[in-house]
């Protein structure tokens, strides 16, 4: 299937910004309440230690989940059936769909897990068989680490697109979405890997313009720099956060019709003609 990454990402960035007003419109709440999170999470102090940060991390992460499920879902449906799905969703819902989606993030996550987990093992396994001399079983564990993440990547992009499939109210069968995107890989992880750096150069800008106006502030009001710059990069890390999401939203959306395009093409052309036996 011809799949220009470059073109892709291209009018996946464009598309974003063409409907840019649907996308504030439905992304203004979830955007809103995360970000009055995070400030609440600053102005009650949250704990120095590791484990009071990283269970308030696991907190918001989940929160942010369950607060964007409704903008990812009505995107999806945008991307695919077009504007006329903006009529028939609510601002903010959490329903089946919502709650399909829901669980395919998580049946994503148990699969990167457990890949995850088992190449860790072998790497480890592989490492102890040399034991303290570095020998070919470390060279063999390093070699073995490489090829397990870069395989761990591909894999978990192609199998991405089962998100979309559970927006848009499709069948969702993980053998038929590794068949259908075969001979992919490298492109998806392509266009994945320029959606995200395309958020994460938006997301340093904002902040960038977040840590001048906060530094300014700082100085006008006689805080410290410390107390206040915070507040003014939550905003940016929000803003990546966001981004990230929706340009990924929008890639594999893109994805889906392409796919859908090709398998109704098929369908329609006629089969080849039978060959002629000698003497007919």
């Amino acid at each position: 299937m011809e799949f220009p990454v470059f073109r892709t990402v291209l009018e996946v960035i464009d598309f974003c910004w063409r409907e840019r007003r649907l996308l504030v419109h439905f992304a203004a709440l979830p955007f809103v309440l995360t970000l009055i999170l995070g400030v609440a999470a600053l102005a009650f102090g949250v704990g120095p230690t590791p484990q009071e940060m990283s269970g308030v991390l696991v907190v918001m992460t989940i929160a942010t989940v369950m607060l964007y499920l409704p903008l990812t879902v009505t995107w999806y449906r945008i991307v695919v059936f077009g504007e006329s799905e903006a009529v028939n969703r609510p601002l903010f819902t959490l329903g089946r769909r919502e709650m399909r989606l829901l669980g395919w993030q998580v049946v994503l996550i148990l699969i990167f897990a457990a890949l995850a987990g088992g190449g860790a093992l072998i790497t480890s396994l592989l490492g102890r068989l040399d034991g303290d001399t570095p020998g070919v079983f470390t060279v063999v564990a390093t070699a073995w680490t490489a090829v397990w993440v870069v395989g761990l990547l591909l894999a978990i992009v192609r199998l991405t697109l089962v998100l979309a499939l559970a927006s848009v109210d499709q069948p969702i069968n993980l053998k038929i979405v590794w068949e259908r995107t075969k001979g992919m890989s490298w492109r998806l992880t392509g266009s994945m890997s320029l959606v995200t750096l395309s958020a994460i150069v938006a997301g340093l800008l904002v902040r960038l313009i977040g840590f001048i106006v906060g530094t300014v502030t700082a100085m006008v009001t006689g805080s410290e720099a410390a107390t206040v710059l915070p507040y003014f990069d939550l905003f940016g890390q929000n803003v990546m956060s966001f981004l990230s999401l929706v340009l990924t939203a929008t890639l594999f959306g893109f994805i889906y019709k392409m796919l859908t395009a090709r398998a109704m093409s098929e369908a329609q052309s006629p089969p080849p003609a039978p060959l002629e036996t000698p003497g007919s």
